[in-house]
């Protein structure tokens, strides 16, 4: 995802008094090296060809870290607002390192279960280098020209380093924001994970886009009011703060 697409959400957590740190991954928005002979798209995903689980987990504890010293310092809770992949990433932080704990966390659309087709990649898996198309509008990803190999060996590999360290420590306040026609993530997969986990302060929230939705052909996007519909965009936020706040919210989640 391109970096600047989680500013709604950053948006509404600043506007009810919670402070973001935004991540960038290598390979992402402002984070390569830039390169003279290059031009910016390019030296981008130079740097995307060269990811890693190690390299992505490294600067998700980086930011955690900092993210923590800023709240220790005015005694306040440390949330995870994460979309996808960062879901992911923030959760295997969580599960397998004794020094992080989230008291809060709200996860649109968590790469926790994915649909059987990506394990395919495993396949490619020796081929790092190489590029394939990204699902969902350009505007919305990180290379317009699509996502390396070693990319998606990176999400494998942390998705099995995280099946390896599951434990009740996860088990927080936590909001899950699913479309259930996500093409890339199984909602049904993801219920039965927190069922089979008995995770029972984690909710799970199934919403369905708005028809004034800008790309709505895109289950996956559910991330502003173009992806998800004004209306309905309106209600995610909302709710997400609710839940962060420790405010009852007026839905039931199933």
């Amino acid at each position: 995802l391109r970096p600047k697409r989680m500013m709604p959400i950053i948006s509404s957590l600043k506007r009810s008094g919670i402070d973001a740190l935004r991540v960038s991954l290598h390979g992402h928005g402002d984070n390569f090296i830039h390169q003279d002979d290059l031009p910016e798209d390019a030296a981008r995903l130079k740097a995307f060809k060269s990811v890693s689980y190690q390299l992505w987990n490294d600067e998700i504890y980086l930011a955690f870290c900092e993210a923590k010293k800023k709240a220790d310092q005015h005694s306040l809770p440390v949330f995870l607002v994460g979309y996808s992949f960062g879901a992911l990433l923030g959760l295997d932080l969580f599960a397998s390192r004794s020094d992080v704990h989230f008291d809060r966390m709200v996860l649109f659309a968590p790469a926790l279960r994915l649909h059987g087709f990506h394990y395919l990649g495993r396949v490619f898996s020796p081929f790092g280098r190489v590029v394939i198309k990204s699902l969902g509008p350009e505007s919305y990803l990180a290379n317009v020209k699509g996502t390396p190999i070693a990319a998606y060996n990176a999400v494998l590999n942390c998705l099995r380093h995280f099946n390896g360290h599951v434990n009740r420590k996860i088990n927080k306040p936590t909001l899950v924001i699913m479309d259930d026609r996500d093409e890339l993530i199984s909602a049904r997969k993801l219920r039965k994970f927190i069922r089979i986990n008995q995770l029972e302060q984690w909710r799970y929230w199934r919403i369905r886009k708005g028809t004034d939705v800008k790309f709505g052909t895109f289950h996956h996007h559910i991330i502003d009011d173009y992806s998800a519909g004004k209306s309905v965009w309106k209600d995610i936020s909302n709710t997400a703060i609710r839940h962060l706040l420790d405010h009852p919210s007026p839905w039931t989640a199933r």
